[in-house]
């Protein structure tokens, strides 16, 4: 759908804008039914980032995986049993290689909100109104009269 006219409304008088919308016969599109896909995914030198974030992730959780291992063997709880090696290299590897996953999992994730603009740390100044799309209608008085009373703001979208 062209996408030619705004109409602002106050979340509160949402389901009464849509009303008159559709008594009037009106095609629309709710701001959150658009759905595009993220700008970042087809641009290849953000893929090759997700990439090197990745390896820095990995070997960044190697290095602390092993650090734990090695202070929760040796130094916070020293005991030998059975004769065994303070620190075992071998056995530390599937404690490693978890921690490992985990930590790429998280920070890609959070590196993927962060480019994708997805990650909100201050608060919208349009919470509490929603955008509604039209097409250009024949009388476009008419309805402005009609949804005056709903506090409702129609703008012509830029083309």
């Amino acid at each position: 759908m062209k996408k030619s006219c705004e109409i602002i409304c106050p979340i509160h008088n949402y389901n009464a804008v849509i009303e008159v919308l559709q008594r009037f016969r009106i095609n629309y599109e709710d701001e959150y039914s658009i759905i595009e896909p993220p700008s970042t995914t087809e641009n290849p030198r953000v893929t090759a980032l997700y990439g090197v974030f990745g390896t820095l992730f990995a070997i960044v959780a190697i290095c602390l995986s092993f650090y734990f291992l090695h202070w929760t063997q040796v130094i916070s709880y020293p005991i030998n049993v059975g004769g065994q090696l303070d620190f075992d290299f071998i056995s530390s590897i599937p404690i490693a290689f978890e921690m490992t996953v985990l930590c790429v999992v998280c920070g890609l994730f959070l590196i993927f909100l962060l480019t994708n603009r997805m990650m909100m740390f201050q608060r919208s100044k349009t919470e509490d109104t929603r955008t509604i799309y039209i097409d250009v209608i024949y009388n476009l008085d008419l309805l402005r009269s009609k949804l005056e009373p709903f506090g409702v703001v129609i703008k012509h979208a830029k083309k």
